[in-house]
């Protein structure tokens, strides 16, 4: 077991940086920045296969500069790999499905097996994976014939840590439990319900994480260009209700926000536990700026693109960052 009775896989990569000589600061921070690499060109991935190459430029600068990702990774913790699992493992089955390549699809489950074994907010991306790759069947029945592929990949590399929580569940489950509203002894369940729900949805945009492990304390998690987006993403979305993408994308976020609105009050909002969204974040707010970049005459798209990345530089490296 690791930290709560967590997976160690962490530890177990941290230790293993470490023999190549470097410290354990540098070795956690070093192995973090890898997995916020490995996220960009998981945005990539799927940015390119809903979008297309504006999409993928979009979702990579998004992921790669906007402050959550990069305040996520430049803390060290854990919780880098399921993002980065999460749109790698998306991004690869979406190709595997297009190209109609048994690896590609194969890697993509695989990744989102690997990323089980670090943190438990994987399981609800996962359900949150599932959810949007079901509801994009009803435009792309090739998706649904390809799903057992991706499916085996992450029994097969999950099924260690799955048959933990399956044969010891409450060991599991510990930590879970612990920081649950309904063990916390409250008086007013629907009251603590309705409360946090508002401070995880205004963790975005209004009053952040107050732990500087999992934020800038009180900061909001998203800066002024990505938190404009994603409303606007979201604006889209509702309008677009009828579009499996956009279905499954809400889907996802809700099933990914519900950690953080069932944990103890007093660390609401929780930025760690909701993780899972990270990626749907990103993937509106990159959906929300294809769609203003296409209004555009073509000419006027790369001046757009590079418009964005000199934003979200600026915001990154600023002095609150």
């Amino acid at each position: 077991g690791g930290t709560f009775a967590a997976p160690g896989h962490h530890a177990y990569l941290i230790a293993g940086v470490m023999k190549l000589g470097l410290g354990p600061v540098e070795a956690a921070r070093g192995l973090s920045a890898v997995f916020g690499l490995i996220a960009m060109l998981g945005a990539l991935v799927v940015g390119r296969e809903l979008w297309g190459r504006v999409g993928a430029v979009a979702a990579l600068a998004l992921v790669g500069l906007s402050r959550w990702p990069v305040t996520v990774s430049r803390v060290g913790m854990f919780n880098v790999v399921t993002p980065a699992c999460l749109l790698l493992g998306l991004g690869l089955t979406l190709w595997g499905v297009r190209q109609d390549r048994l690896t590609l699809k194969m890697s993509g489950g695989m990744a989102l097996g690997f990323g089980v074994g670090f943190h438990s907010s994987m399981w609800p991306g996962l359900l949150g994976v599932v959810a949007l790759l079901f509801f994009a069947t009803f435009s792309n029945r090739s998706i649904l014939r390809s799903l057992w592929v991706p499916l085996v990949g992450v029994v097969v590399v999950a099924e260690p840590i799955a048959g933990v929580a399956v044969r010891d569940f409450d060991l599991y489950t510990e930590r879970q439990t612990e920081v649950s509203l309904f063990s916390s002894g409250s008086e007013n369940i629907l009251g603590d319900l309705g409360a946090n729900s508002r401070a995880v949805l205004g963790m975005f945009t209004v009053e952040g994480d107050r732990n500087g492990r999992h934020n800038i304390p009180g900061e909001p998690v998203l800066d002024p260009v990505a938190g404009g987006l994603l409303v606007l993403g979201l604006v889209l979305a509702a309008r677009r209700i009828a579009s499996p993408v956009a279905i499954g994308l809400l889907l996802w976020g809700f099933i990914a926000l519900v950690p953080g609105a069932i944990t103890i009050p007093s660390e609401a909002p929780n930025a760690l536990r909701v993780i899972a969204s990270m990626p749907v974040v990103y993937l509106l707010a990159a959906g929300a700026l294809v769609t203003a970049l296409r209004a555009l005459p073509k000419p006027a798209v790369p001046i757009g693109l590079c418009l964005l990345v000199i934003t979200l530089a600026g915001w990154t490296n600023s002095p609150r960052m």
